[in-house]
Order: C-alpha cells, then structure tokens, then sequence
C-alpha cells in the first residue's frame, strides 16, 4: 500500500469512526444543540489555537485544551474550556 492510500483508508476509517460516535450521542438521549448552533460552534472553534483537524473532514477534529473531539460541541450543557469560554 503506498503512502497516499495509507492515508485516504485511515481517512475513511477515522470518518466512519466519527459518525458512529455521533449515531450512538443522538441514540443516548443526551440533550443536543440544533445543527446551525453546532456549526455556529465548531466555526468559532476551528479559529481557536487549540484546533486540531485530523484527516480532511474538517468535521473530524478536537479542541486540544480539553481534549473533546468535535460531535461533543453538540452537547447542549457543553461549553468552551478556556477561562474566557469562546461560546457557551
């Protein structure tokens, strides 16, 4: 396997990954945040210097001062880390 087909497969595997974790958020029952409200979110945190994209979905990421990966930001009674939150 060469290099960039090594990449695209975990590219793959890490999207599938991501969108399983959020099937089994939405199936909990924990209280969610509409989809405008988590864009409005992740906007505001893929501007931060805590930002960490994993792979080319810019959608598959983590805040590296808490370490939440980006479906958590679609938690309702989640808010940003910093001691000046950048949203609520």
């Amino acid at each position: 396997m060469d290099k960039d087909s090594y990449f695209e497969t975990a590219d793959q595997k890490l999207t599938k990954e991501f969108e399983d974790a959020i099937r089994k958020l939405r199936e909990s029952g924990v209280n969610l945040v509409d989809k405008s409200e988590w864009q409005y979110r992740l906007g505001i945190c893929k501007t931060c210097e805590h930002w960490e994209q994993y792979g080319k979905s810019e959608e598959v990421s983590k805040c590296t001062k808490c370490g939440c990966p980006s479906f958590t930001f679609m938690e309702r009674n989640k808010r940003c880390p910093l001691a000046k939150p950048k949203w609520r």
